[in-house]
């Protein structure tokens, strides 16, 4: 007979390993794409590069340098996206702490099951890319400010400053969350304004030497960056993405999309008359909508003059959401319309998982292009890519002697500094000419017209031996013209 120790802790212990599992769970069956590849090679360099960033990144240094450690003990696809896994899997045990200390345990267990199972996190738990931490750090933030103003322990004031500047170093979003926690504390608490004007007195100056980087990433982004103003509605689809994700078929979406925003509407209906009912779930509430709210409002405001504003960077809302739909579930009748659409909802979550671990959702295959280019090479061969969406993803599987980008491409998705850090470099036709055989590479994935200009170029000037397409991924083999 189980104790009842061990009937309280067991529900906590399934969820995180159900988070583990889904996890790992076709962990490398993709290879790495040039996001990921991007923040790789940027943590290839040596660690003064990478504290500077040096490979022309316009965010702060914290996941890099973490992947400079991590990087040295191994380079494998698994391997370099387990940082992301373990943020994801604590993610589930921070939010279920959040959830009990804001309401109860049962909204605990609920806040973690979304934790654990929305497909959104999951797909970010298996990238190696920042993100899965940016959502451990707003959340351990959180909890610790919610902590500290509540009890007033050191401990707390200490784990607060030590989270908010991690996430500071690790995205700018971060200091919408000590934003919206601060908003929170002149309209309900004003308690502890010695501690809290000491502790963020220190995390301002600790995060002095990122504050001019800081200036000139934001200058690099108003420059030029690839984003475009956000339409007025985004926010609802943002939403919708953290609770759906990317990957259902487009014929499901629009359904997905009302299901969403009806489960929404009607737990909010919900939790304003159980606020109505009892007041003592107005302040926690309250917080809850202002950390989801604020840095949404606040970024989507900036974008109509500097746009920046994308679903991945919002992740700092996601501890607070799950929080917000476990209470609509748990203070909700238990035949209430919204116990029915949560299920509903958990369906889609599921659909949409498995749409992800199959084919139909697979990102191009660069490292299976790789391996087939690896394997065809023979001496005095070259290997040239049209676009640097490809070229830095290869220089992770292929060495960069006679591995080239082609110069000219008028919106490369990064800067040279990033692949120069790893060996690479440009060149142009002229210097192909003492190459008997060259093999290109066309991904299509941004500045497609030029990238069909300089294929359409390569057939005038040689001579096609073959080709072969690769989840999406297109491979020439050409031969000078005698």
């Amino acid at each position: 007979m189980k104790s009842p120790a061990t009937q309280r802790v067991w529900p906590q212990w399934f969820l995180l390993w159900l988070a583990l599992l889904l996890r790992v769970y076709h962990l490398d069956t993709q290879s790495i794409w040039f996001d990921e590849a991007a923040r790789l090679l940027m943590a290839r360099g040596s660690l003064s590069e990478v504290w500077t960033n040096a490979g022309g990144d316009t965010l702060p240094p914290f996941y890099h340098l973490l992947l400079y450690v991590w990087q040295q003990l191994g380079w494998q696809d698994f391997w370099v996206r387990l940082p992301s896994v373990w943020c994801g899997i604590l993610l589930v045990a921070v939010v279920f702490r959040l959830a009990a200390s804001l309401f109860d345990k049962r909204t605990g267990y609920f806040a973690a099951l979304f934790a654990a199972f929305f497909p959104y996190l999951i797909y970010h738990s298996q990238q190696a890319n920042l993100y899965s931490m940016l959502a451990l750090l707003a959340g351990l933030q959180i909890l610790f400010f919610y902590k500290a103003i509540n009890h007033n322990r050191l401990g707390a004031w200490i784990g607060y400053g030590i989270f908010a500047l991690l996430g500071w170093y690790t995205h700018y979003f971060a200091a919408f969350v000590t934003l919206a926690l601060h908003i929170y504390w002149l309209w309900v608490e004003r308690r502890y304004l010695l501690r809290l004007f000491v502790v963020d007195g220190i995390v301002v100056l600790l995060f002095l030497p990122q504050a001019a980087r800081f200036l000139l990433g934001m200058q690099a982004v108003s420059d030029g960056f690839w984003l475009t103003k956000p339409m007025i509605l985004i926010p609802l689809m943002t939403l919708y993405r953290y609770t759906l994700s990317y990957s259902l078929p487009g014929g499901v979406i629009p359904f997905a999309m009302f299901v969403t925003i009806g489960w929404l509407f009607l737990g909010m209906l919900v939790l304003i008359y159980a606020i109505r009912q009892k007041r003592q779930y107005y302040t926690p509430v309250l917080l809850l909508l202002l950390l989801i709210f604020v840095p949404i409002g606040v970024v989507w405001i900036i974008s109509q003059w500097v746009p920046l504003y994308l679903d991945r960077s919002l992740l700092v809302t996601i501890p607070a959401y799950l929080v917000l739909l476990a209470r609509f579930v748990t203070i909700a009748p238990r035949r209430s319309p919204v116990f029915f659409v949560t299920i509903v909802v958990l369906l889609l979550a599921g659909y949409s998982l498995w749409d992800y671990y199959s084919e139909a959702y697979a990102q191009s295959g660069y490292r299976q292009t790789a391996v087939f280019v690896a394997s065809q090479l023979q001496p005095g061969d070259v290997v040239v890519h049209t676009g640097n969406g490809s070229y830095i993803p290869f220089l992770l599987y292929l060495p960069p002697q006679d591995h080239y980008l082609l110069a000219g491409d008028p919106k490369p998705l990064h800067p040279s500094q990033l692949y120069e850090i790893a060996g690479g470099r440009l060149v142009t036709p002229e210097e192909l000419s003492d190459y008997q055989r060259i093999w290109l590479i066309v991904a299509l994935d941004h500045s497609v017209d030029y990238q069909k200009e300089v294929a359409a170029e390569f057939e005038d000037h040689y001579m096609r031996l073959s080709e072969k397409r690769i989840q999406g991924l297109v491979v020439r083999l050409y031969q000078a013209k005698e």
